[in-house]
């Protein structure tokens, strides 16, 4: 019986996603640059080692912006006409998915000069 209840569970969690793909068009974005990233990591014969930890990388920067989103809307919630410290709070939680994008996106620039031809 938990394990039925559990994926159950998980139903709350694809909710969550639809939500952002559809609530935030940077996600969207997000996600169309991680699928070209794979695909062009794997064109130019990346690693699987490689493969893994881009993959890794960008599952992580694709999670920090699920909780971007998040936080964004309970602010919103919270105060929704414009406050400093809201604003703050938002620019903080925008900055977690820059800070959490930039290791991604340099592993696949490395990525791209090691195996070129």
């Amino acid at each position: 019986m938990k394990i039925i209840r559990k994926v159950g569970d998980m139903r709350h969690g694809w909710r969550g996603i639809r939500a952002v793909w559809r609530e935030e068009w940077h996600f969207a974005y997000q996600v169309a640059a991680a699928a070209s990233a794979l695909f062009i990591s794997y064109f130019l014969g990346a690693s699987s080692f490689q493969m893994v930890l881009l993959f890794s990388m960008l599952s992580f920067a694709l999670a920090s912006e699920v909780i971007n989103t998040a936080i964004e809307d309970i602010c919103n919630k919270i105060e929704p006409a414009h406050d400093p410290t809201i604003g703050k709070i938002k620019d903080m939680a925008q900055a977690f998915v820059i800070i959490s994008a930039l290791p991604a996106f340099a592993l696949f620039v490395w990525i791209v000069f090691h195996n070129l031809p």
